[in-house]
C-alpha cells in the first residue's frame, strides 16, 4: 500500500523544490487556460511525475523545466484517442527570502565604575 506513495513522492521530488510548489497549487482552470501548442525549449529538463499504482493505465506526465528554473510546462502523453497535450509556461515563485529570527540583544558591558545589578 505504502509504495505507490513513495513511488509518487519520490518522482515530483525529483523537481526543484519551488517547481513542486507551483505545480502542486495548479487547478484545471489554470491548465486549461494555458493549452499551447508552441514547443517547449530543447534545454528545459524533463521529469517524469506520472502517478504510478493506479489500476487503469494513465498518460505519462512530464514537467518540463527551463534552463533557469524560472517557468515550466506540463505535459500529459497520449492515451488511446488523446494526442499529448502542452500546458504552460507557468511561473516558479521565488522561494522566500528565509530571514533569521530576531536575536535578543545582549547586556550592555558594565562599564569599569557601575555596580552590577
Amino acid at each position: 500500500m505504502w509504495f505507490p506513495l513513495i513511488v509518487v513522492i519520490a518522482q515530483l521530488s525529483a523537481a526543484p523544490a519551488p517547481v513542486q510548489k507551483a505545480y502542486q497549487k495548479l487547478t484545471q482552470s489554470d491548465l486549461d487556460g494555458k493549452k499551447t501548442e508552441a514547443r517547449t525549449p530543447a534545454s528545459a529538463k524533463k521529469i517524469d511525475v506520472t502517478e504510478k499504482g493506479k489500476s487503469a493505465p494513465a498518460h505519462k506526465t512530464f514537467l518540463l523545466v527551463s534552463e533557469d528554473g524560472r517557468q515550466f510546462w506540463v505535459e500529459f502523453g497520449r492515451s488511446g484517442s488523446t494526442p499529448a497535450q502542452v500546458y504552460g509556461p507557468f511561473p516558479v515563485e521565488e522561494p522566500e527570502a528565509t530571514t533569521p529570527p530576531p536575536s535578543t540583544p545582549k547586556p550592555a558591558p558594565k562599564g569599569p565604575g557601575q555596580a552590577p545589578k
